[in-house]
């Protein structure tokens, strides 16, 4: 029995429910998480490591080709230091045509507690780096980026009114992602929710837990399965009722925890987002995104 796409075929004709589903929007695709690039963090006059390892990765990101690019954070080591911001946006300038950059805010690009973040810092990141949240879609995703430090950290006046306009945005984005009609809504951040579990005591590394206890139902109530973040410079996987993966990578300039520098691929299908963190030495010759992965269990 002919299926749809061979009567098309036979007749010559494509009609639109065939064309639509085929349309860039509705195709697998995949994209590339980095984290931590960090420049200036061994010393804050040159960084020729720190440098070396992101020219790498831009070069590989344009022999792969992803649909996009999202930096969770921490792009500079030394907020407000330009001859750092400077050399990032130099960096990623090199991204080929048709692949986007995604930046999102670290407590390292606008500091978190001593000195907290003030005007001064939110203002040098967005002249250098863009927004310190937004949202955007990219095909059958539509991603959310918080600033997570002003969250974790409204210790300024400023930090204090910016967070609280952001946890409003954020929660009438979700709803705005949900009803979007695309089929993952993801939020990417610096900081990871938790590493271990849910009630785990709040550290330097995760948010605090009244947050968490907050707005953690609001990704569930909106359908979030995915969250991407770094800060951690380590690889971890926690995952919240077998409903949402806290994905969290590796840094690029200055591993933790017995991680590699290295960068997460992630292919975006309609049912799922298949995912795996490579090293440097380890970054595949291409990626299938109709096959995906070797092995499924994400790293």
């Amino acid at each position: 029995m002919l299926n749809r796409r061979d009567v098309c075929k036979t007749l010559g004709l494509v009609p639109f429910a065939l064309w639509a589903e085929e349309s860039p929007d509705a195709r697998p695709y995949f994209f590339i998480v980095l984290a931590d690039t960090q420049l200036g963090f061994w010393n804050a006059e040159s960084f020729p490591q720190e440098q070396a390892h992101c020219q790498f990765l831009v070069a590989e990101i344009n022999r792969l080709e992803p649909r996009f690019v999202i930096v969770c954070g921490d792009l500079i080591n030394n907020y407000m230091n330009q001859r750092e911001a400077d050399a990032y946006s130099s960096i990623f300038s090199k991204l080929k045509s048709g692949v986007t950059l995604y930046n999102v805010c670290g407590n390292h690009d606008i500091h978190d507690t001593d000195p907290p973040p003030s005007a001064a810092s939110y203002a040098f990141y967005e002249k250098n780096f863009g927004k310190l949240y937004y949202s955007f879609r990219e095909g059958l995703l539509y991603g959310i980026v918080l600033d997570s430090t002003s969250l974790k950290h409204p210790i300024s006046e400023e930090a204090k009114t910016h967070a609280a306009a952001e946890r409003e945005w954020f929660r009438q984005e979700l709803q705005k992602g949900k009803q979007s009609g695309a089929k993952h809504l993801v939020v990417f951040q610096h900081h990871p929710w938790y590493i271990w579990n849910d009630g785990e005591e709040e550290t330097y590394f995760d948010m605090p837990l009244k947050l968490r206890e907050e707005m953690i139902p609001w990704l569930v109530e909106a359908g979030v399965r995915y969250t991407f973040s770094g800060h951690m410079h380590a690889n971890r996987v926690a995952r919240f009722e077998n409903k949402i993966e806290f994905v969290t990578s590796g840094s690029v300039t200055s591993p933790n925890f017995g991680s590699k520098n290295g960068m997460r691929i992630a292919i975006v299908r309609p049912d799922r987002i298949e995912h795996r963190y490579f090293g440097l030495g380890a970054i595949p010759r291409s990626v299938d995104v109709d096959n995906g992965f070797p092995s499924l269990e994400p790293l």
